[in-house]
């Protein structure tokens, strides 16, 4: 029995297989998930019905990432679906948990500078683990054994979960237009990668290149489709996130522009004024 997805070197089935080391890895998440939303919800109060829901989504996503058929195709037939991993466990789900926990707490401000290398640090780990994760021979290395599949799968979840940190859950919060710099910046390294797939004019992973066949789906076509899944649905999730931060900075802005107005008219108001 296989604890975790990995390259076998087996001509692919649809046939239904179990991976027990995904779901005791999934219960663990749900687990940690839920003790602290509990905690972020005893802190803050009651969190709103879509709060509650979206975490729990960004868990599903986990999972659906790594069990079958996704974790068995992206482990050792299709770089297409490795592609669609990395951005579920990456750009979609750990975004997704870090927001149902909620919004920042107020704690105690950290030195200036311990926040700036905080900030810095979670970005350089993200890109190391990123582009260390695409190079051949890390791929054809680590991903025929399950420690070494399970070593990218969690790693890619764990830096992922540290680089949206300061832009979901920061306390005190960054200034909108660095959270829109940090996004943007820190996300290049997977548009290099995408391009380089996409631009490659032999395949660039063994292990994808000697996969057992999949009927109607060669090597380099396999190859490109990662790379046009990393470079437009990665930059689609991007800039989807950079107008949201965008769009929430205008919205406060236009609230405070609005109660500056609201005090300024009540002072007017006031007898003598």
């Amino acid at each position: 029995m296989q604890w975790w997805c990995s390259a076998q070197g087996l001509p692919w089935t649809w046939e239904w297989r179990p991976y027990p080391g995904v779901w005791l890895f999934v219960l663990l998440l749900a687990s940690s998930y839920l003790v602290a939303r509990r905690q972020a919800a005893a802190r803050r109060g009651q969190q709103p019905p879509w709060q509650r829901v979206v975490g729990w989504v960004g868990v599903a996503f986990v999972w659906l990432a790594l069990d079958w058929p996704l974790g068995a195709l992206g482990a050792g037939y299709l770089s297409s679906v490795h592609s669609t991993q990395f951005l579920l466990l990456t750009f979609i789900a750990p975004p997704l948990l870090l927001l149902g926990l909620g919004p920042a707490t107020q704690r105690p401000e950290p030195a200036k500078g311990s926040r700036v290398a905080m900030v810095l640090g979670a970005l350089l780990l993200f890109n190391v683990v990123v582009i260390a994760s695409h190079m051949p021979r890390v791929v054809d290395a680590l991903m025929p054994t399950q420690l070494g599949a399970f070593a990218i799968d969690a790693a890619w979840l764990g830096s992922a979960l540290l680089f949206w940190h300061p832009v979901l859950l920061q306390a005190p919060p960054i200034h909108p237009l660095a959270r829109m710099g940090y996004i943007f910046w820190g996300t290049l390294a997977h548009t290099g990668i995408g391009v380089w797939l996409l631009l490659a004019r032999l395949p660039v992973y063994r292990l994808y290149e000697l996969a057992p066949p999949i009927a109607g789906i060669d090597p380099m076509s396999d190859q490109q489709f990662a790379g046009g899944i990393m470079e437009l649905v990665g930059m689609i999730i991007i800039f989807g996130a950079v107008s949201l931060v965008a769009l929430g900075w205008m919205q406060r802005e236009n609230e405070l522009e609005r109660e500056g107005r609201e005090k300024l008219a009540r002072e007017r108001a006031l007898p003598g004024a």
